[in-house]
């Protein structure tokens, strides 16, 4: 699930500068029925994650916003993209822009795409034999991780 900000030009008690919200929700890759349901919000609150999500129970994978925290009978799982995201954020940049090699997070980066490099192996088995594999090849990287 994801909360992406938009902008809407015409919209009754709002400036045309402001921003909403869609919210999208994917079914994930192994269900029989492959959907996406998109809802649009005026805002970011964590309630309208509450009410979307209200009959829903199981894993839920997410960015890091803390919205999603209201959200009742659910496993909060962070997305590797945006973890990333994060680290690359944190890599240490000499005076010309370059990144300074050896730093934790270039470190972390490793890692995740590593983490990547299974999936995209993996990513056109059976959903058993993937998981399989996914713990035979994740479960080492992460443990070093």
């Amino acid at each position: 699930m994801d909360e992406t900000r938009i902008q809407c030009n015409k919209e009754d008690g709002k400036k045309a500068s402001s921003q909403s919200f869609m919210w999208v929700i994917w079914s994930a890759a192994d269900e029989e029925v492959r959907a996406a349901f998109f809802y649009y919000s005026r805002t970011r609150n964590g309630d309208v994650a509450k009410d979307l999500l209200k009959r829903f129970s199981g894993y839920l994978v997410t960015n890091a916003y803390s919205g999603y925290e209201k959200v009742e009978n659910i496993t909060r799982s962070l997305c590797w993209s945006h973890v990333r995201r994060k680290f690359l954020d944190s890599i240490p940049l000499d005076g010309k822009g370059k990144a300074i090699p050896g730093s934790k997070g270039a470190e972390a980066v490793g890692y995740i795409d590593l983490l990547f490099r299974v999936e995209a192996q993996i990513k056109d088995l059976p959903i058993e034999e993937r998981k399989k594999k996914r713990q035979d090849a994740s479960r080492p990287i992460l443990d070093a991780f």
